[in-house]
């Protein structure tokens, strides 16, 4: 083998080399780029999932506030029932007393008349 035969062969096999580191370098940007595709697409379905719980915080504040709306609704209401209970029990005492004082008076008046009536009456 004459040199010009080695010096093909060996330019044959850097260009077998070249063309070997070329290809792992292809596959390597081609893992490269799948790989940043990956992770762009979990970055956007992460930003998508912050964004839904975002949504949903913000959905039960306001579920949260209009309880508490509710909530107090619902306090001023007992208060106005627990108000309209004593105002009944307070007119059920002065009923009370209304109608003891009638039959007190109706007892006098029975009484005067049994006395007026005098002893044979009876």
């Amino acid at each position: 083998m004459d040199a010009e035969q080695r010096d093909t062969l060996a330019d044959a096999r850097h260009a077998e080399l070249d063309d070997r580191e070329r290809r792992l370098d292809q596959r390597q940007d081609y893992r490269d780029a799948r790989h940043d595709e990956r992770d762009h697409r979990a970055k956007e379905r992460d930003r998508q999932a912050s964004e839904r719980n975002r949504q949903a915080d913000e959905r039960d504040r306001q579920a949260d506030e209009r309880d508490r709306q509710a909530d107090e609704r619902d306090r001023q209401a007992d208060e106005r029932d627990r108000q309209a209970d004593e105002r009944d029990r307070q007119a059920d005492e002065r009923d009370r007393q209304a109608d003891e004082r009638h039959r007190d008076a109706d007892q006098r008046e029975i009484d005067a008349e049994t006395s007026s009536a005098g002893p044979s009456a009876v």
